[in-house]
């Protein structure tokens, strides 16, 4: 989870919050949290909900063990282990929508394998986001562990956009300006 900084969050930067070295957070005005569990960050969405700040975060999974095996599994057992005791994790992006303030405009993230823009434009009446961003996860050179992404950039307004592969930063730059194209429209019709 990535937010937005204001005058009263400032961290000293040997806090324990302060974002790890190997992280690409260098603006003085970003701090990053790292949850490894999909359970614990919707915790604390709810709990750091912040109308002035800009909350990025992405489910570390969609399921999860509903209780850990404690012990080794044999391969007897393994195709009922894998097919049974599972539970879907929070959902997110459903829950920072549900507790949206008045004015607050959210934008959406959805990795996808194969021709995924029709499910990217369900998935965004159904979550109630502003904005959806869905990029490919099967696709070599972008997505996870690459340098670049690609993907649609999808307003509830029914406008789309192809993102081309480019930098993360270069996708990163698109998403903000593409905020604010949301959020204040009457700026861009003044351009």
């Amino acid at each position: 989870m990535i937010g937005l900084r204001d005058e009263n969050d400032a961290l000293p930067p040997d806090s324990d919050d302060a974002p790890p070295a190997s992280l690409p957070v260098r603006a003085p005005e970003l701090a990053a949290k790292l949850f490894g569990e999909g359970g614990i960050l919707h915790v604390a969405l709810a709990l750091e909900h912040r109308p002035q700040q800009a909350r990025m975060a992405a489910a570390v999974a969609d399921h999860r063990r509903a209780a850990p095996l404690l012990d080794k599994v044999s391969k007897r057992e393994l195709e009922s282990q894998l097919s049974s005791g599972w539970q879907a994790v929070p959902d997110l992006l459903a829950g920072l929508v549900e507790r949206r303030a008045p004015g607050q405009t959210i934008l959406g993230f959805a990795a996808f394998s194969g021709d995924g823009l029709a499910e990217a434009q369900r998935k965004l009446l159904r979550k109630g986001c502003d904005l959806l961003f869905a990029n490919p996860i099967d696709r070599p050179g972008v997505g996870f562990g690459a340098a670049a992404n690609e993907g649609w950039l999808l307003a509830a307004d029914g406008r789309q956009w192809r993102v081309d592969p480019s930098s993360k930063l270069a996708v990163a730059h698109r998403l903000l300006t593409a905020l604010g194209e949301v959020r204040f429209p009457q700026d861009q019709a003044a351009r």
